[in-house]
C-alpha cells in the first residue's frame, strides 16, 4: 500500500488534525487499517477529527471506501471501513497529538488486514511529520 501523512505544521505537544492519503492499494481490500504512529505520537480514543470533515465516513459518498470507526490508544490508530475495505485510493482526517521532541524514527506504518480471519492483505511505511524547532524566538517580559 502507498501512502502519506500530511499536516499544516506539526508543533510540539499539540493536538492537531493530520490528512492521511492512501494513494495506491493492493488487491485485496483491507476492512482494518492499523496506523502505528512513531513513539510519543498519541490518538484519541475516538481518532477521526471532525466527521463531517471526513468525506469517506460511512454514509457519505459511495463511491468511495467508507471508514466506519476509528479507534486510538497510545501511538497506534485502528480504522474501521464496511465490508467493501478499501478498494480505491481515499482519504481520511485523524486527530493526533505531538510529541515533546521529534523522534530520531519518523517513518510511520500501516498494515491492512481482513476483519474476518485476521488475515494480513498489504502493509506500507512513509515518511512522517517534522517538527521544526522555532529557531530565532525569543521572550522579553516587561
Amino acid at each position: 500500500i502507498e501512502w502519506a501523512i500530511f499536516a499544516n505544521r506539526a508543533p510540539a505537544l499539540a493536538t492537531m488534525d493530520v490528512t492521511v492519503r492512501f494513494t495506491e492499494v493492493g488487491p485485496v481490500p483491507a476492512t482494518v487499517l492499523i496506523i502505528t504512529a512513531p513513539v510519543g505520537y498519541k490518538f484519541p480514543y475516538s481518532c477521526f477529527a471532525v466527521e463531517s470533515v471526513n468525506s469517506t465516513v460511512a454514509g457519505l459518498r459511495t463511491n468511495l471506501p467508507a471508514f466506519t470507526r476509528c479507534t486510538g490508544r497510545l501511538n497506534t490508530a485502528i480504522l474501521t471501513l464496511d465490508e467493501k475495505g478499501l478498494f480505491r485510493p481515499t482519504t481520511a482526517v485523524l486527530q493526533i497529538q505531538t510529541p515533546r521532541a521529534s523522534s530520531a524514527n519518523s517513518h510511520w506504518y500501516v498494515e491492512g488486514r481482513l476483519t474476518e480471519g485476521n488475515t494480513q492483505v498489504c502493509w506500507g511505511v512513509t515518511a512522517g511529520l517534522a517538527s521544526q524547532k522555532m529557531n530565532e524566538v525569543s521572550v522579553e517580559y516587561a
